[in-house]
């Protein structure tokens, strides 16, 4: 019962971050959350979202300077 509350604290302060654009905070939260409990679908899916969002942004910042 504890492990489920810490876990749904994780994911709902996950949430809260990601919809700041606090991606990088967001994605260690629910991997966090995934690492108490690796059976969690929507979370997993969540955090290769943000891992894909942070590789994209980390793209455009490498390319910027670029013509």
């Amino acid at each position: 019962a504890e492990v489920t509350r810490q876990t749904q604290r994780y994911g709902e302060e996950a949430d809260r971050l990601y919809a700041e654009g606090r991606i990088a905070e967001a994605a260690r939260a629910w991997q966090r959350s995934l690492e108490l409990d690796a059976d969690q679908p929507a979370v997993r899916e969540r955090l290769e979202r943000a891992r894909r969002v942070l590789e994209n942004l980390e793209r455009l910042r490498d390319g910027a300077g670029q013509p």
